[in-house]
């Protein structure tokens, strides 16, 4: 965020703050005496603290920068904000994300010895965070209510479950996210569900749309987060064909050499093919989920569980099929790789095939032509293989067991 931002919010919330010296002046006042002499000024920059983070989006607000650079003005700092920032965590208008991050690690028996020996006291914590990372509480609740009527939108039931990259991508931006998180597990409206899979971590959380304690987990639970990561591990392997299938395009289109040409083209061939069975098989997935989703909306559990199962089998998404379509992908980017390593090099080609992939480049050099903006470069031919692996479709998913209600 700019200060010429902050600057101008700030002339339109406060009238007169660049011309009235005299108002200002008494706003920039130290606390002094009795909290009825202040009370009015800690009232207005509790409230002009709330509305600049509103206006600029911000759930999570740095401390320091508040004090420093938000109210600057004609190089001079207000000298209450300390104490303004101090009474709003006091009162739980500010909340420390430091503190709440270690709290979440914490047991409450381990809270309660350190603040019972001493170790912590209230006012350390406070002079501690004032300069840190603070949460608006009421900024943060107003968030976490729009992203869970976002959520409940599209589901009927009273909880559903969400990959952690999912959730940070509701609300934008990390920190958020982490105290919205705090937030829900502290008032029981989540619960972090978390599956150590193939030496990677698959987190994400079960939350309550309807403001009560979400239920416990249950081995549902945990095949849905796994098939919703799955999805999403799928989707961004599909972009990245998607781009790399695109360069090899403009490659072959744009190579001067006939033998480049044909090797970009067929590069892109052997991409295309597995983008496709990729996009099938996240297409198979999506199926299954849909399907349960279907039947959820019966509300009934071992219906959906049912046409989980039979659009498991219908589709044949196994365990087997999907190690094979990674690596089959894997395997293509890297032959693209050598490929392009190799361009320089003596090759045979085929006449009948190198013929049939002349007409293939002629009709692309038509596609780019009739495009808008329309260029022929060659790109870089260097591939980066993607370093994460898709996860595993639910092996057994078939033998959920779920308990009549």
């Amino acid at each position: 965020m700019g200060e010429v931002e902050v600057r101008t919010l700030v002339e339109r919330e406060v009238p007169g703050w660049a011309e009235d010296d005299v108002k200002v002046d008494a706003l920039f006042k130290a606390f002094s005496g009795q909290r009825e002499d202040w009370q009015g000024r800690l009232d207005f920059w509790r409230a002009l603290i709330v509305k600049l983070a509103r206006h600029l989006g911000l759930i999570v607000i740095d401390g320091r920068e508040v004090q420093l650079r938000w109210f600057l003005r004609d190089g001079l700092l207000p000298l209450c904000l300390n104490d303004v920032l101090r009474e709003m965590l006091r009162s739980g208008e500010l909340q420390a994300l430091e503190q709440q991050e270690r709290q979440q690690r914490t047991s409450s028996l381990g809270r309660a010895l350190a603040w019972a020996l001493g170790f912590q006291t209230a006012k350390d914590t406070i002079d501690t965070a004032v300069g840190g990372r603070l949460v608006v509480t009421v900024l943060l609740k107003e968030r976490v209510a729009h992203v869970c009527k976002t959520l409940a939108d599209t589901s009927w039931k009273s909880d559903c479950i969400v990959t952690m990259k999912s959730f940070v991508g509701l609300f934008g931006e990390t920190d958020d996210a982490k105290a919205a998180m705090h937030y829900l597990l502290d008032k029981k409206l989540a619960r972090h569900v978390c599956i150590d899979e193939r030496d990677e971590l698959i987190e994400g959380l079960k939350i309550s749309l309807v403001q009560s304690c979400v239920s416990a987990l249950n081995q549902v639970d945990y095949h849905m987060l796994q098939l919703h990561w799955t999805s999403e591990k799928m989707k961004q392997r599909l972009d990245a064909l998607d781009q790399r299938v695109s360069q090899l395009r403009e490659a072959a289109v744009g190579a001067k050499d006939k033998r480049v040409a044909l090797r970009h083209l067929r590069s892109m061939k052997v991409l295309a093919s597995s983008r496709d069975k990729c996009a099938d098989l996240m297409a198979r997935i999506q199926e299954i989920l849909d399907a349960i989703s279907d039947a959820e909306a019966t509300k009934k559990v071992s219906e959906a569980i049912q046409l989980g199962n039979r659009a498991m089998r219908e589709h044949h998404v196994t365990l087997e099929e999907v190690h094979e379509q990674l690596k089959e992908m894997d395997e293509a980017m890297v032959l693209t790789k050598v490929v392009g390593d190799a361009l320089g090099g003596p090759a045979s080609i085929d006449a009948v095939e190198d013929e049939d992939l002349l007409q293939e480049i002629a009709s692309l050099e038509e596609e780019v032509r009739q495009e808008p903006g329309g260029h022929k470069e060659e790109l870089a031919g260097t591939i980066s293989t993607p370093d994460e692996e898709v996860a595993l479709v639910v092996e057994g998913f078939s033998n959920l067991q779920v308990a009549s209600a």
